[in-house]
């Protein structure tokens, strides 16, 4: 538990980072790679009996782009956050030396 309370702020810092790559590098990627899936198995379905009306939607909903970072959501209140928590911390420490 000591660790803790001397290096929560290299620890937030890092998850702050883990977070950040997660959400604008890692599962954009991933839905990326998972979008060109989801195409070839539309193009599949064109070769069965599949009504075009229905090929048509799968079409629409596989090509659009719905990834919207989730520490953007509510204006980015997540990131104003952590950059107080960061920068609190940092000048506190500064001004106690």
């Amino acid at each position: 538990m000591e660790y803790l309370g001397k290096h929560w702020k290299t620890i937030a810092a890092f998850v702050y980072l883990f977070i950040c790559v997660c959400d604008f590098v890692v599962y954009p990627t991933l839905l990326a790679i998972f979008r060109q899936e989801v195409m070839n198995n539309i193009m599949m379905l064109s070769k069965a009996k599949v009504p075009e009306q229905v090929l048509t939607e799968l079409s629409r909903i596989g090509n659009s782009q719905n990834w919207v970072p989730f520490t953007l959501r509510g204006g980015g209140l997540f990131h104003l956050s952590f950059g107080a928590i960061l920068t609190g911390s940092v000048l506190n420490k500064k001004k106690n030396k």
